[in-house]
């Protein structure tokens, strides 16, 4: 979000367009959280792999964001890159009053936010969980959120051999992924009723469909707070569909990719 924020400096419209669609592919801190997890309980005890993995990681999401920014200024057909214009203020000795009010001011506006949208989140995620077409269910596999997961499910299940019983739950945590990426595992161990570091055992999936989805995760459709700067920013539905629609395609092609070859290596 910030860094969709920050294309509103620039002085090149094309940069700035730039910017915005290609950003998102940047592993955020919330990816972060899904992906050390994941690299954890994927190759426990062994932090030459999980360092390779999540450095690989960073590396492909560097270069999807230099591809995007290259496609976007050729489909602008901008013709040169705009000049690095940066002017440096003189530097002060900060004032500790000036510091902790802008601190302050900045910390409560995130955390009212944050805290509503939080409180927002996690009660629809209660409420699609303990909610079911026929009223209050004991089994989450009859709620409403086995209703939403279940379209993605068997997407998932076509693609890579994901367990029925396990691929809704996968559908409905990408679901929940959209508003906060951290949600995913929690999402995830909510639905099998186990701790979260059990979450993906829970799932019974191979290395291969846990590797492949862990790449979809990290590059599909970004956040709804993300989403909602690019279109204020851009000032443009047209272009921020065109985004979202981008990403989830770039996202999907990296992981059905991935499947086969890690089936072969693995």
């Amino acid at each position: 979000v910030p860094a969709a924020l920050q294309s509103r400096i620039s002085i090149d419209e094309a940069e700035r367009l730039e910017v915005l669609a290609a950003v998102p592919f940047i592993i955020c801190q919330a990816r972060l959280v899904v992906m050390t997890y994941f690299v954890q309980t994927l190759l426990p005890g062994r932090p030459l792999l999980q360092a390779t993995l999540m450095l690989l990681l960073y590396v492909v999401s560097v270069a999807l964001y230099l591809l995007t920014a290259r496609l976007v200024r050729g489909a602008l057909r901008a013709r040169e890159p705009p000049e690095l214009v940066m002017e440096l203020p003189p530097l002060h000795r900060p004032s500790p009053r000036v510091v902790w009010w802008n601190s302050w001011l900045r910390a409560r506006h995130f955390l009212a936010k944050a805290g509503v949208l939080i409180f927002l989140l996690s009660l629809l995620s209660w409420a699609s969980v303990a909610l079911g077409p026929s009223g209050p269910v004991g089994d989450p596999s009859e709620s409403y959120a086995a209703v939403m997961g279940s379209g993605i499910g068997r997407v998932l299940t076509y693609l890579y051999g994901i367990p029925e019983e396990s691929a809704w739950k996968v559908g409905f945590a990408l679901i929940y992924g959209t508003v906060a990426k951290e949600g995913l595992v929690t999402s995830v161990a909510q639905l099998s009723a186990v701790e979260e570091r059990e979450a993906v055992e829970a799932l019974g999936l191979t290395a291969p469909q846990a590797v492949s989805l862990l790449v979809f995760f990290m590059f599909y459709i970004p956040c709804i707070p993300t989403i909602a700067v690019v279109y204020q920013e851009s000032r443009s539905l047209r272009f921020t569909l065109a985004v979202v629609a981008y990403q989830v395609t770039v996202a999907l092609a990296l992981s059905t990719l991935s499947y086969p070859l890690l089936s072969l290596l693995v």
